[in-house]
């Protein structure tokens, strides 16, 4: 049988769905949330100055990840490795690894986050885009194509600078 998600939650980066219309069914599927993510992680790649700062919980959706390595030394990024998410084989942990490998080892960290962490936030401070993406999506094929989540894209300095405060609170402390 073709397959269009993984059939286990904690599913790992390397999944391919063998669906011939797969492409055109998660874009349904991921409606708003995936694609405006999608965008401002697209807008700040195309941002050379643009830092980017994210609180990420579940983190197994490939195209998040591959976006996130293209930011390089402009990433510091937090990936919870509570539970299942801090296991040697989970995706988060893979996450983890390729990106210390693009970002380098002192932009990563993994915090014990619990079971149900609903601030997941992603912050660009550049010259060209600032944002904030907040709201209780998780990065991940499940929080993308079927829980009932939600994602606020906030333009503009203030929000950025906002959000951007409480990623530094979350990495110091």
């Amino acid at each position: 049988y073709p397959t269009l998600l993984r059939t286990k939650a904690d599913g790992g980066l390397d999944f391919v769905p063998s669906y011939k219309k797969a492409k055109e069914a998660l874009a349904w599927m991921g409606c708003e949330a995936r694609s405006a993510i999608l965008d401002v992680l697209d807008e700040a790649i195309a941002d050379k100055k643009a830092q980017v700062r994210g609180v990420l919980y579940d983190l197994n959706e490939p195209g998040i990840v591959s976006r996130l390595e293209k930011l390089g030394k402009r990433l510091k990024v937090i990936i919870d490795d509570d539970g299942a998410h801090g296991k040697p084989k989970s995706a988060e942990t893979a996450a983890a690894k390729r990106l210390i490998k693009s970002a380098g080892k002192d932009n990563v960290q993994r915090q014990h986050m619990g079971k149900l962490q609903h601030n997941k936030i992603v912050v660009v401070d550049g010259p060209k885009t600032s944002a904030a993406v907040c709201g209780s999506t998780n990065h991940s094929w499940r929080g993308f194509f079927v829980q009932n989540n939600n994602a606020i894209i906030l333009r503009g300095k203030a929000p950025m600078k906002l959000f951007k405060s409480a990623f530094e609170d979350y990495w110091n402390n």
